[in-house]
């Protein structure tokens, strides 16, 4: 069973790649986006794959520094948001995927990190995205994501 038209989706976020004044709108993906990415330095390690699942303009990408990043492939399943995606700094050699996060082109063991910021809540098949990015996860790999809805409920 589909909650979420995949196309509605993806013509959704064309739409919203085009709008006027993006920092009105994208203040909140830039903020956890600026705190999904601080994580990466908690990590006593340098990544030399790393995938940004779901970048939109992006919002966390933007924050990643080649201190620990190599290469970064920025994924998105809208050209035209992927067109408008703010780079990190040039230190870092970026990739753009045009991918729909319920369909990984990666291949088994050959991602050191996924990052996703306020993406995933718009898989149909969250648990098989999930099975997808270990698959494609190196053995020692992260994967960081952020996602709405509430952390702590008793």
């Amino acid at each position: 069973m589909n909650v979420f038209d995949r196309k509605a989706k993806c013509l959704q976020r064309t739409r919203a790649s085009n709008l006027d004044e993006v920092q009105v709108y994208d203040y909140l993906k830039d903020e956890v986006g600026c705190r999904l990415t601080d994580r990466i330095f908690d990590i006593k390690r340098n990544f030399d794959k790393v995938v940004d699942l779901g970048c939109g303009r992006g919002n966390a990408s933007k924050h990643i520094i080649s201190d620990c990043v190599k290469n970064l492939i920025m994924c998105d399943m809208s050209e035209a948001m992927l067109e408008k995606a703010v780079l990190p700094e040039k230190e870092v050699n970026v990739t753009k995927m045009v991918v729909d996060e319920e369909d990984l082109p990666f291949d088994e063991n050959s991602i050191d990190m996924f990052i996703s910021n306020l993406s995933l809540h718009w898989v149909n098949n969250l648990p098989g995205t999930f099975a997808q990015v270990l698959k494609c996860l190196k053995n020692d790999g992260v994967f960081l994501a952020s996602v709405f809805g509430d952390v702590l409920c008793s």
